[in-house]
């Protein structure tokens, strides 16, 4: 239910319009009593004129909200009059209505047209003219109030287009800041949108050094003319110290300076004040930007006009000020957030570093006592048979030669006798004896150097840096791997359709290398295997095509200019999938089936020849091919 006690616009304009001023201007003493009388009755504030010329002369002191005015009058008539009204500025909107005896459409017409609002026609009528009067000052009324709303709205929009604009200021800083890599390279955008919105005349921002503990000029400023240029020359030269100058001050106190007039400031508060004067500028103010109470920069900006202090710029800078300070603090936060997010990433790193290390150390050092037994239980028995087949090779000779005389001395053995020979394929064996001393020879010089190259794998004992001919080191691992190079269709490893792996050797002229030999081999042997890998799984997919010519190739060569070794090891298997490429160096990461691979070979590989080595290790991969390019320093860089 509506409030009883409220009132609406046109209940406000009846109450307000009954105490209007009215002025009459006639020249019949009749009509102004006539009129006198019915206006004052109602309340009215009446003023009478007997001609046009009384009518301007009270118009000076007395302002009414409606004018009665005759037409027929002596000297000016109340066309004339009315034209005059309304051609000045004061007067021009005050309602007039013509009272007239003249009853024509011309008449009308004209007075419309020199800017009446009505008529009125004599003889009077009271309630005619009671209501024309109140319905016209109830217009005015209504339209003033009109006015008054209209001007309130366009007050309202100016202060909304104004909010918006400076939320739109806020949201470009608030774009800066995030955009930029530090808040200080944000500084000079924001200040040149500030001076673009107070629409003054130059901007420019001082940072605190906490070194020399003083103001250093930040490079960049907005200006606005070439002439200001002079001006930012000099600020560039110069420091201040806490106290010192308008930056300083500002930098001390922690609030806001305003200099009206720079030829009235000391010259200790503004000490470039003879060129800002010779450059046309007469205005300064400046706003520190607090963080956690710390002056983290000072604003300064610069105006042509002396100019008071204005609260509505005072407050937006300080919005923005406020607003670069929670950016900053968010920013310094976010920061200390990815700091943190490295410093966890670089501890997993090293953690998973260390755990290749430890296991890389375990395999070697596992590796190593089992070469060591191997080679003592082998290098023995083999030793021991390699000394003795020259002297059976002797004794079997001396034998022959012992056989072969009792032939000659007995040349017709006994019937029993021969059908023994017969049976013991003497003849055979005797011929076939010497192969298989050569055999024996070979087999133990084959176990001698498998024996050799798995101690050379190791390195046993041989935890320092060593010289050594790298294509020595990989031919031992070659030798170690020789039984993997041939491709075998059944999982028990019989011979039953075998391929065999070529190896394709371009080996270039290289000097002997420093390098940790051990650990370098088993990355050879972790790249290799890999390839042989990959040559397995095609041979399988392919449903064993022994005509396909499936290889390894080596390519070793000497870059002068890097005092480097390269080395390529390519295979021509199925390739690595491009999703899987980015992982293949990852710890623990493999896709082979469980219980065939932990992860870890090409992690350790990769930390052996680029940590442990300083060198590089990439796998560019092709369709069909897959290359490990290795490049190892003469000495390694990081030890």
């Amino acid at each position: 239910m509506a409030d009883s006690n409220r009132t609406n616009p046109e209940e406000s304009a009846i109450l307000s319009y009954k105490t209007s001023k009215i002025l009459v201007v006639d020249d019949v003493p009749e009509n102004l009593r006539l009129l006198k009388t019915l206006l004052k009755n109602e309340g009215y504030d009446v003023r009478f004129a007997p001609n046009a010329k009384f009518a301007l002369a009270s118009l000076t002191q007395f302002v009414p909200d409606l004018i009665l005015l005759d037409i027929m009058m002596p000297e000016m008539d109340g066309y004339t009059l009315c034209e005059q009204l309304k051609r000045n500025p004061e007067t021009q909107k005050i309602p007039v209505i013509f009272l007239t005896a003249l009853n024509e459409g011309a008449d009308k017409v004209k007075g419309f047209e020199v800017g009446a609002v009505d008529y009125i026609t004599k003889p009077f009528q009271g309630e005619e003219v009671l209501a024309r009067v109140a319905h016209h000052l109830k217009l005015t009324q209504l339209n003033l109030q009109l006015q008054e709303k209209n001007q309130i709205l366009l007050q309202k929009n100016h202060q909304l287009q104004e909010a918006e604009r400076e939320t739109r200021l806020l949201l470009e800083v608030t774009q800066y800041l995030t955009q930029a890599s530090t808040w200080e390279k944000a500084i000079t955008q924001i200040i040149k949108s500030i001076c673009d919105r107070i629409f003054w005349d130059y901007g420019e921002a001082w940072l605190p050094q906490e070194d020399t503990q003083t103001l250093s000029y930040l490079p960049n400023p907005f200006v606005t003319h070439p002439t200001l240029k002079p001006f930012c020359q000099l600020s560039s030269t110069l420091e201040f110290q806490a106290g010192e100058g308008l930056p300083g001050k500002i930098w001390q106190n922690q609030t806001l300076e305003w200099i009206q007039d720079i030829t009235q400031a000391p010259e200790e508060l503004y000490t470039r004040q003879s060129l800002a004067l010779q450059i046309g500028l007469k205005c300064a103010f400046g706003m520190p930007i607090l963080v956690n109470q710390k002056v983290m920069a000072i604003l300064v900006f610069y105006q042509s006009q002396i100019t008071p202090c204005q609260l509505n710029i005072v407050a937006l800078v300080q919005a923005i000020a406020s607003q670069i300070s929670f950016l900053i603090q968010r920013k310094q936060s976010e920061l200390q957030l990815q700091q943190q997010a490295q410093d966890l990433a670089q501890a997993l790193h090293q953690l998973k570093t260390t755990q290749i290390q430890l296991i890389q150390s375990e395999k070697m050092s596992s590796l190593g006592q089992l070469v060591a037994g191997i080679s003592h239980e082998i290098n023995n028995p083999v030793n021991f048979i390699a000394g003795n087949i020259d002297h059976l090779e002797s004794y079997i000779h001396d034998l022959i030669q012992v056989y072969y005389a009792y032939q000659q001395s007995y040349p017709v053995p006994s019937s029993s006798l021969t059908e023994l020979i017969a049976d013991l394929e003497l003849d055979f064996t005797l011929t076939d004896l010497p192969n298989v001393i050569l055999s024996m020879k070979s087999g133990t010089e084959r176990i001698t150097k498998i024996v050799n190259s798995l101690r050379r794998f190791a390195h046993l004992d041989e935890s320092q840096l060593k010289t050594v001919d790298i294509h020595d080191e990989i031919e031992s691992v070659l030798t170690i791997l020789n039984n993997r190079l041939k491709l075998q269709s059944s999982p028990d490893m019989s011979p039953v359709n075998i391929s065999e792996i070529q190896v394709e050797r371009d080996y270039g002229q290289l000097p002997k290398l420093d390098c940790f030999a051990g650990d370098l081999n088993q990355a050879f042997m972790q790249i290799l295997m890999n390839g042989i890998d990959a040559l397995q799984e095609r041979y399988h997919g392919e449903k064993e095509q022994p005509n396909f010519p499936y290889s390894l190739a080596i390519k070793t060569q000497w870059i002068q200019d890097l005092s480097q070794v390269q080395i390529q090891i390519s295979d021509n298997g199925m390739g690595i999938p491009a999703n899987i490429k980015p992982r293949i160096f990852d710890p623990f990461f493999t896709t082979k089936p469980v219980g065939k691979g932990t992860g870890m070979g090409m992690a350790i590989s990769y930390q052996i020849i680029v940590e442990k080595h300083g060198g590089s290790l990439k796998c560019l991969d092709t369709p069909g091919h897959t290359t490990f390019a290795i490049a190892l320093p003469q000495r390694p860089k990081k030890q």
